[in-house]
């Protein structure tokens, strides 16, 4: 589909799901905010963002996800999201690991 038409499909769509999981919302063929933020600077940009692959995440993407996540969906703060407390030592420890493996996914 060509960036035009997926931007009609946008326009053209007129709802807004806020119960929608966020993994959903990643699987939508279209353009969202960050692509365009990318299109600013250049159309390679943009097709380059919108072309990645999703796994790609970089630390600043896993935090405002986090930050999403904790202010919007607050159901999924204790479920899905866990923090590893300074006061519980250093990373790379055996406990660490442990906490890691405990926590998969989250």
């Amino acid at each position: 589909m060509k960036i035009m038409e997926k931007m009609e499909k946008i326009m053209t769509a007129g709802t807004v799901d806020y119960g929608m999981p966020f993994d959903d919302y990643c699987k939508i063929d279209a353009i969202n905010a960050s692509a365009l933020k990318y299109g600013c600077k250049s159309i390679l940009h943009m097709r380059t963002y919108i072309n990645r692959k999703s796994e790609d995440q970089t630390s600043a993407m896993k935090m405002g996800t986090l930050l999403h996540a904790g202010l919007l969906e607050p159901e999924k703060r204790t479920s899905e999201i866990v923090v590893w407390k300074k006061e519980w030592g250093r990373r790379g420890t055996k406990l660490y690991k442990a906490f890691c493996a405990e926590n998969e996914g989250k």
